[in-house]
């Protein structure tokens, strides 16, 4: 949400600043205009009264002719402008909110809240963009991102895809099975309708996470490279266990240790990167993977939310366009003003991370299961309480 809703709140904010400096750019054109023209209609007095000097009169009434037309080319080559961006915007924008999109101007709804008071996103990626990728509807990034809408506080979690779950629902491959094919199971409940089969998605992880998921922003491969590329790339930090840095066969990335500037098909490879095939590097396979996705979510939301980024309409435009043709969400046009007041309240670097598998209590873990190896809770099989109460701990009472 913060990424990718930071991202829209961003292109919103920007658009919604736009027109009001448009107007108030028009507003002054439009005073100075009538000066000139009471200028010239003193002129055009001053003429029938005017001797020897009348020539000089008209010379002047000739100059702010001129100048009133040159005013007028510079006001149409500005709205001119404006209306491309808006456009590009605006048009990204019906494809990517429920609702008009110019809902998102005049109306402001807050956002939906869990019995903590907590807004939360699932935000997943498969590879239904990639014509010919086997297992194109399986979730190959998973994470939920939760936000306090008044305090702005913000973290986000990745749920391991191999985790073992119940489906709740029919499916080819059986009633239970890792959660990255929970959304492609839905999709056969549902007859491919994929608005139906992510609330199901949301409502799974729900149960994972131990509060209500309100929201989904279902995205493909294409944004990541889209949205990176149009902020100008991101910088994200390589730390592994191995000193040459990773290396990923599948992928072919290859990274030394420290900070690198990735432009959009680097990060991509970047988030996709386990070593499933061999390489270093990656020793913990997917929770590596799942760490490098949130360090790249978050390098994306610092740099959208930088200065630079939000006065460069041409970016604004592109990662507008980016998540307008990549992304799918239940987000409503007339829930986008809280997004952008929750958004531009978070500092960055603000969003903090949160660990299932950290080193100091790691609460999954692998194992073999149903001929398969899995991530488990490690209180046990389908036993999501340590993960409950360590997302959102119960309040302590006397």
């Amino acid at each position: 949400m913060t990424s990718k809703n930071s991202a829209r709140g961003t292109a919103s904010r920007s658009l919604a600043k736009d027109v009001s400096h448009k107007i108030e750019l028009r507003d002054e054109v439009r005073q100075s205009l009538a000066a000139i023209d009471m200028m010239n209609d003193d002129d055009s007095r001053g003429d029938k009264v005017a001797n020897s000097s009348g020539g000089i009169r008209r010379s002047k009434q000739r100059s702010n002719r001129g100048l009133k037309r040159v005013l007028m080319i510079i006001l149409f080559v500005l709205l001119l402008i404006g209306g491309y961006y808006g456009y590009r915007i605006i048009s990204s924008g019906i494809g990517l909110f429920g609702g008009n999109i110019f809902d998102a101007l005049i109306k402001k709804e807050d956002l939906q809240r869990d019995s903590f008071g907590r807004s939360n996103v699932l935000i997943f990626g498969t590879s239904e963009d990639s014509p010919g990728h086997a297992g194109a509807s399986l979730a190959d990034s998973i994470m939920v991102l939760s936000v306090d809408q008044d305090t702005k506080d913000a973290f986000t979690v990745s749920i391991p895809r191999d985790l073992w779950v119940d489906y709740d629902t029919d499916c080819s491959i059986g009633g239970a099975g890792k959660v990255n094919a929970t959304y492609a199971c839905a999709l056969e409940s549902y007859g491919g309708d994929k608005n139906q089969a992510s609330l199901a998605f949301a409502q799974k992880i729900s149960k994972i996470i131990g509060t209500d998921v309100q929201y989904y922003a279902a995205v493909n491969y294409t944004v990541v490279r889209q949205l990176v590329d149009s902020l100008g790339g991101v910088d994200v930090e390589v730390k592994s266990d191995d000193p040459r840095g990773i290396y990923d066969v599948a992928t072919g990335l290859r990274l030394t240790n420290g900070t690198h500037h990735l432009d959009g098909e680097t990060a991509l490879s970047l988030v996709r990167s386990r070593n499933s095939m061999g390489g270093y590097g990656l020793s913990q396979g997917n929770f590596d993977r799942e760490k490098y996705q949130q360090q790249v979510l978050g390098a994306i939301q610092n740099q959208a939310l930088s200065t630079g980024v939000l006065l460069d309409l041409n970016k604004v435009a592109g990662m507008t366009e980016a998540l307008g043709e990549n992304v799918r969400t239940n987000v409503k046009s007339s829930e986008l003003r809280t997004i952008i007041e929750v958004a531009s309240g978070i500092q960055p670097g603000g969003i903090k991370s949160k660990i299932l598998n950290s080193d100091e209590k790691p609460l999954v873990t692998t194992a073999f299961y149903a001929g398969q190896s899995i991530v488990r809770p490690v209180k046990g099989l389908n036993d999501y309480t340590d993960i409950h109460q360590f997302l959102f701990p119960a309040p302590i009472t006397n």
